[in-house]
């Protein structure tokens, strides 16, 4: 029997809290922060170029994308700060895509990622320039 993958997100409000405990971070493996890292990004990138998004969207899911380009890289070679720095900006890209909605693409990374086993980021950020292309233009 083939091995069933299944990806689902955590709606309840008081399981956030111990999901950005930072010290569960500090043991991972660089590549595995870099993809979390990435995973920060795409909800910062959805909610900015949502149909939906609005006044108060587009400052939050623009302070969470420049978040995350200033720290990944820091963050995935091991600093603390900017480890935190992450945990914030996909806090705060949470705002903005709670109230701008994300669309088909990130829908179709949870599906192709749990599929084809690519890392959520990974899997977002290869459809990103084709989703912005279309919302922007």
């Amino acid at each position: 029997m083939p091995e069933l993958s299944i990806r689902f997100l955590v709606m309840k409000s008081r399981l956030t809290l111990p999901l950005l405990i930072l010290s569960l971070t500090y043991s991972r493996p660089a590549s595995i922060v870099a993809y979390t890292g990435m995973d920060a990004l795409t909800p910062g990138i959805e909610a900015y170029v949502s149909t939906l998004h609005n006044s108060f969207t587009d400052p939050l899911a623009m302070q969470s994308i420049r978040q995350v380009v200033e720290n990944i890289e820091k963050s995935a070679a091991g600093n603390k700060q900017s480890r935190a720095e992450m945990h914030y900006a996909k806090a705060i890209a949470g705002m903005a895509f709670s109230n701008g909605f994300l669309g088909i693409v990130h829908n179709l990374a949870h599906k192709s990622g749990a599929i084809f086993k690519i890392p959520h980021g990974i899997d977002f950020l290869s459809r990103a320039r084709s989703l912005i292309e279309k919302c922007t233009n």
